[in-house]
C-alpha cells in the first residue's frame, strides 16, 4: 500500500504550535554533502529527526494508542508481503485479500487503496490534534493496465515495442528504504533485496504521483519513446503494477529507475566549498552535457519533446570510470512535463499560468459582454490567445481536490501554455522556433547556477522562496562565506559566459533593473519585504504590501501580454495599440524572445568558451 501523511501549510499552523515544530524546515531539510573526494553519499536530514517529524510521529503514536492497536507491521515493506513469488510479473495474477470485517487499526490498514491519506489537522493547537485516515479509491480507479497503454500507443511502433520489452513488478514485491520526495521512493525489489543486509547497488527509485497518474504515464511513454543518451535519465527498468481494490483489474501505479547516489546539483551547490573544488572544466562540462541533453530531446521527438521543468533539483551526477576520475557527469531526470516553478518559466509562458489560476474558478457568462469582470475579461483573452491551438481550451481544475481525470494519449503533456508552443513548432512558420527559444531561457538561468554556485534564482514568490535554506539551516558549518545571491547578479562568471546567459535569458524581468526581483523574502521561518533587506521591523503588513504590489504588477504584464500576443497574430499592431504603454512593452518583450539563440548556438558557443577558458 501507500498511505501518505497530510498535514496543513505552515500559514495555517496556530502561533505557539508553529514556533515549537517549525513546519517550514520541512521544506529546506538540511543537507550533508558528500566530502570532496566522495567516499561515501551527501545525506539529507530525514524530516523524521527534524522538529516537526518528531512531533509528527508522537501525534500519530497517541492517534494509534486511541484507535484500540496494540501491534502495526514494521517489515519495512511498502506493500503487505504475503510469502507470494516476486519474480517477472506478467501483469496479471491477483493480489491476497485483506481481513473481510476490519475490526481494528491494522485490519483497516491493509483494507486501504493506494495512494489514501493520514489527515492532521492542527487548527485546536498543541496536544488536540485531529487524525482522520481518509481513503481514496479514484486512483487506483484511474490505473492503467499495461494492456490499455498498448492499445492507447498502439500507433506508435517506438514506443509499443519499448513498453513490450520491459518487464513488470508486483507492488508486492517492493521494500521500503528511504522517502526521497513526494513522487520518489528509495526501494529494493525483494527478489534482490537482502533484509539483512541492502547494498546500494540494489536500491532502485519508485517514480509515482499518484494524484497525478497521468503525468506518470506521460512520463513513462517519452522516457520509452526517446532513444538512448548518456546524460538522460534512461528508459524504465521495470513498470510496477498493483491490483485494484475491487475486482481483478491491475494497474501501473509507477516505474523503477536507477539510483544516483551522489545526489542533484542543487545539492552539490548548498557545499560550502563549491566553488574552490568544483574547477571550471567541470562547470564547463555539465553546462555542455544538459545543453546536448536538452537539444536530444527537442531533436528525437519534434511531435512531443521538449523540457519545461529545468532545475538543479532535476540534475543528477554520476561518476563513471575510476574512482581517480574526480570529473562527474549529468543526469536530467523528470520528463512529466507539466511546467515548472514560476521563478524558472520564461515570461511568455508564466504569464498564461498566472492567467489560468485566476480563471479557474470564474466562468464567462453568456451575453454579459457588458459586465465583465477581471476574471471574466482575462478568461476571454485567454480563450482569444489558445483559439487557433486548442478551441475547447478550459481553465484546469481548482486544488486540492486528486485528479479524477483517466490518462488520454497526449503528445506533448497537458499543460496548455507550453501546448501552444508546441504546436506552433508543429505548424512550422516564423514562429516555429519560440517553444526551443523557451527551454533556452530556463538553460540561461541554470548556467547562471552552475557558474556562481547558487542553488536557486531567487527572482519572485513561488515554491523557492520557501525552499530557500538559511545559512544555519544548510547543515554544514555555520553557514556559507558566500553569501545567497539572486539571479542575474554575477560574482564568479567569465565574462564571456555572462553574455551567454543574458542572450539566453533576453526578455527576463529582473533584466529591468528590479521586476521580479522586489518580492518577499524567507527570514527565521517568516516572509519579510525583500525591498526591505529582509529587515525584521517591516513587519507583517510591509510582506504583504510588497507581495501586493509584486502581483499586481506581475498580472499587468500578463495580460498586456495576451493581447499582444493575439493582435500581433491577427496583424493588428498600430500606433493607436502602441500609445497603449503595457502593450508596448509586451511587444517589446515579444520581440526579445526571437533574440535568444536555439540550442545548436548555445552548444555552438559553449564548446568555443570550453576550448578558450580550459585550454
Amino acid at each position: 500500500m501507500r498511505i501518505d501523511v497530510g498535514v496543513p501549510p505552515v500559514e495555517v499552523f496556530p502561533a505557539e504550535l508553529r514556533e515549537k515544530v517549525k513546519p517550514e524546515r520541512a521544506f529546506f531539510s538540511p543537507f550533508y554533502p558528500s566530502p570532496p573526494d566522495r567516499s561515501s553519499e551527501g545525506q539529507r536530514v530525514p524530516v523524521a529527526e527534524l522538529e516537526v517529524g518528531r512531533w509528527l510521529t508522537m501525534v500519530l503514536s497517541r492517534w494509534e494508542r486511541g484507535f484500540g492497536l496494540n501491534h502495526v507491521s514494521a517489515t519495512g515493506s511498502s506493500g503487505r508481503h504475503d510469502g507470494r513469488n516476486c519474480d517477472e510479473h506478467d501483469g496479471g495474477g491477483s493480489s491476497s485479500k485483506a481481513a473481510s470485517s476490519p475490526t481494528s487499526l491494522e485490519q483497516i490498514w491493509w483494507t486501504l487503496p493506494f495512494g489514501s491519506t493520514i489527515s492532521v489537522d492542527v487548527r485546536w493547537g498543541m496536544g488536540r490534534e485531529e487524525v482522520t485516515l481518509v481513503p481514496d479509491h479514484t486512483i487506483e480507479q484511474t490505473m492503467l493496465s499495461v494492456e490499455a497503454l498498448k492499445r492507447l500507443w498502439a500507433d506508435e511502433p517506438r514506443t509499443l515495442q519499448a513498453l513490450e520489452r520491459v518487464k513488470v513488478v508486483d507492488w508486492d514485491c517492493l521494500r521500503f528504504v528511504r522517502q526521497l520526495h513526494e513522487t520518489i521512493t528509495l526501494v529494493t525489489v525483494a527478489e534482490h533485496s537482502n533484509t539483512n543486509n541492502q547494498h546500494q547497488a540494489n536500491m532502485l527509485v519508485f517514480k509515482s504521483a499518484p494524484h497525478d497518474l497521468i503525468h506518470t504515464y506521460n512520463e513513462l511513454k517519452l522516457l520509452l519513446s526517446l532513444p538512448p543518451h548518456p546524460n538522460l535519465i534512461p528508459g524504465p527498468l521495470a513498470l510496477v503494477t498493483k491490483q485494484s481494490r475491487f475486482g481483478s483489474r491491475r494497474g501501473i501505479c509507477g516505474f523503477l529507475l536507477p539510483y544516483y547516489p551522489l545526489g542533484s546539483l542543487r545539492d552539490y551547490l548548498l557545499r560550502e566549498d563549491y566553488h574552490t573544488t568544483t574547477p571550471m572544466a567541470q562547470k564547463l562540462r555539465w553546462a555542455r552535457q544538459i545543453i546536448q541533453s536538452l537539444a536530444h530531446i527537442n531533436t528525437s521527438l519534434p511531435n512531443a519533446g521538449f523540457y519545461p521543468d529545468l532545475k538543479p533539483d532535476n540534475i543528477l551526477l554520476k561518476q563513471l570510470g575510476d574512482e581517480d576520475d574526480q570529473q562527474l557527469d549529468a543526469v536530467l531526470i523528470d520528463l512529466e512535463q507539466r511546467g515548472g516553478w514560476f521563478a524558472w518559466t520564461p515570461p511568455e509562458v508564466v504569464y498564461l499560468e498566472y492567467l489560468e489560476l485566476l480563471t479557474r474558478n470564474a466562468p464567462l457568462l453568456p451575453n454579459a459582454a457588458k459586465h465583465l469582470t477581471v476574471q471574466d475579461e482575462t478568461l476571454r483573452d485567454l480563450r482569444a490567445y489558445y483559439h487557433n491551438h486548442n478551441p475547447a481550451w478550459s481553465p484546469p481544475p481548482p486544488p486540492p481536490t486528486p485528479s479524477r481525470t483517466r490518462y488520454r494519449n497526449a503528445k506533448g503533456g497537458f499543460s496548455a501554455p507550453w501546448l501552444s508552443l508546441l504546436k506552433t513548432r508543429l505548424e512550422g512558420g516564423e514562429a516555429k522556433d519560440q517553444l526551443e527559444r523557451a527551454q533556452v531561457f530556463m538553460l540561461g538561468k541554470l548556467l547562471w547556477c552552475i557558474f556562481e554556485g547558487q542553488p536557486l534564482v531567487r527572482c519572485g514568490i513561488d515554491h523557492e522562496v520557501l525552499r530557500d535554506p538559511e545559512p544555519e539551516d544548510l547543515g554544514h558549518g555555520l553557514g556559507r562565506s558566500d553569501r545567497p545571491r539572486a539571479f542575474p547578479e554575477f560574482v564568479h562568471t567569465p565574462q564571456e559566459v555572462r553574455r551567454l546567459i543574458r542572450a539566453c535569458t533576453a526578455g527576463a524581468p529582473e533584466w529591468e533593473g528590479g521586476g521580479r526581483r522586489v518580492g518577499v523574502v524567507l527570514r527565521g521561518g517568516k516572509l519579510y519585504a525583500a525591498s526591505r533587506g529582509g529587515d525584521e521591523e517591516a513587519g507583517a503588513k510591509g510582506a504583504l504590501d510588497a507581495a501586493r504590489r509584486y502581483w499586481q504588477r506581475e498580472v499587468r504584464k500578463a495580460r498586456a501580454f495576451v493581447r499582444a500576443s493575439v493582435l500581433r497574430r491577427s496583424g493588428t499592431q498600430g500606433d493607436s495599440v502602441l500609445a497603449n504603454a503595457g502593450l508596448r512593452e509586451a511587444f517589446e518583450l515579444l520581440e526579445q524572445i526571437r533574440t535568444r539563440p536555439l540550442f545548436e548556438e548555445v552548444l555552438a558557443e559553449q564548446e568555443g568558451l570550453e576550448s578558450r577558458l580550459t585550454g
